[in-house]
Parts: structure tokens; sequence; C-alpha cells
């Protein structure tokens, strides 16, 4: 709510609180926000195999609050992760076969919706130059032609470190942020990439089995929230990346340069330890 009446504006969005040394965006901290929230929520109704209609809720009123918010700033990109988020809890949880298939549905009768009331222009000439970026080569299409590019001539060992012409001269908009893995790809080809996927890989599964091993609801539903944040994160910035997803302004955890998303990834990483610790503590004294 401060971000809409005092917030710093930039590329037409007002999503920043300027702290004096530090560009503070909160929404980056509702995605830590939304897993505790649901966590609590779940944990107090942990009695319940699967969830009924009733019980949704309270559920979607916590994860439509920091959605709508975040979306009228607006930051589709972040808003989608929220969402996205908050629904692969809520499936986790257990939920009636009836309901997921009402839910699918409802989701499928508002994608034109949204498309007519609530996407901005610029956010449909992405998804219009996702489908055709070769029609618009010299507008809404550059990017992700550049970025495919980019990696495309990385091949399969890569241009080397600094070495990659689509960064060098500056082809590639937003290479150390948005399309910091179309850099690595050209520079590292599909070897170093393939490493960064394993690596990321790795942190899912290193993230899920925290989460399925930790002794009660909350523990569980935290461990698998801030994993499938930042793998949701993953996937929307890398698709983007290969053109394979509509160009939505995205992070790639871990990897892109700074600000609140990469203190966020590391806040994420210090609670998931945190959940391994009380865990092992947790099977020590029962041994």
């Amino acid at each position: 709510l401060y971000v809409w009446f005092f917030g710093k504006s930039a590329g037409g969005s007002q999503r920043w609180i300027s702290l004096g040394f530090f560009y503070l965006q909160p929404s980056e901290l509702a995605k830590i926000a939304i897993v505790i929230g649901l966590s609590k929520y779940f944990h107090a109704h942990q009695g319940r195999r699967e969830m009924a209609a009733s019980d949704l809720v309270v559920p979607l009123i916590l994860l439509a609050i920091p959605c709508v918010l975040i979306v009228k700033q607006p930051d589709l990109g972040t808003t989608l992760v929220v969402f996205f988020t908050g629904c692969m809890m809520i499936w986790f949880i257990g939920l009636q076969r009836k309901i997921l298939i009402i839910m699918l549905i409802l989701g499928l009768v508002s994608v034109p919706l949204a498309w007519k009331f609530a996407l901005k222009p610029y956010q449909k000439d992405r998804v219009i130059s996702f489908m055709q970026p070769e029609k618009y080569a010299d507008s809404k299409g550059y990017q992700i032609i550049q970025s495919k590019i980019a990696v495309g001539s990385g091949k399969m060992f890569g241009k080397g470190y600094l070495e990659g012409s689509q960064s060098k001269l500056q082809f590639l908009p937003k290479q150390h942020t948005d399309f910091v893995f179309s850099n690595y790809g050209e520079e590292f080809g599909f070897l170093g990439g393939l490493v960064l996927l394993l690596l990321y890989l790795s942190f899912g599964l290193i993230g899920l089995n925290i989460a399925v091993t930790s002794k009660d609801v909350f523990g569980i539903m935290m461990g698998f929230g801030l994993t499938a944040t930042v793998m949701i994160q993953t996937l929307i910035n890398l698709g983007m990346e290969l053109g394979l997803l509509p160009v939505v302004g995205m992070t790639l955890p871990f990897f892109s340069y700074g600000g609140t998303s990469l203190m966020t990834s590391f806040i994420a990483i210090g609670i998931l330890m945190n959940i391994s610790m009380h865990r092992l503590i947790h099977a020590s004294k029962s041994i």
C-alpha cells in the first residue's frame, strides 16, 4: 500500500521504496509472506485429509490480497510467481477432485477475461510478440529474438568468458538481470547451461526432501512453498529467455544482478536450512 502512494517509479511501474542506500521491492517479500501465511493456515487445519470448497475461502483471500496489490504496480512476473506458488501449495495439501476440475475450468474461462480487462497494452504486446517474434523483430519481438540468437550462438562449449558478441556489443537487453541466462549460454554454451540447470534441479530436489521429511505440517508446507517459489521463478525466467514463454520481467534466482530479489532468494535458503536443522534435531532426540 505504501508503494501506491510514495513508491519510486521507473519504466512505467511503481514498485520500490527508497531507503536511501537501497531500493526495497516489497512485492519480492510477498513471496515469503504468502508461503508463511498459507503454511500457518494449513497447519491449523491439518486434521482434514482433503480440503473442501469451504476450506479454500481463507487461502484464496490470503492469496488474492498480495496478487491484486502487486499486479496494480504493475508487476505481472512477481504476481505470477506468488499466484502459482499459492496454487501449488493448495494442490499439495490435497483437494477434492471435483474442486480441481472446477478450478481448472475457472482458470481457462478467466484467460480471455484477463486479456480484455486486466492486461495493459504493453503486456498484450509481449504476448503477441511471443507468438510471432519475427513479425515484430524491430520492436516487440526484439528481446526474444536476440535472446535466442545469444543462446544458440554459444553452441556446445560457448564463446568463452566475456567473449559473447551479443552481450558485449549490447545487442542483448537486460543481460545482467532478466536475460542473464542468455548471456551465460552464449559464453558457456550448451554444457555450461546444462550444469546450471542441474544445479537448479538439485536445489529443487533438496528442498522437496527437506519438506517431505519435516515433522509437522507447518514445516512441510513452508519447505514445499519456498522450494516452489524459487523453482517457479526459475522456470518462468528460463522459459521467456528461450522463447517458450512471453517476456514478463523476471530475474533468475541466485544468478541475476542483486536487489530485493537476491535477498529474498537467500531468505528462502535460510528458512529451508532452519527447517532442515529442526528436522535433524528432532531425529537425534528421538534416537
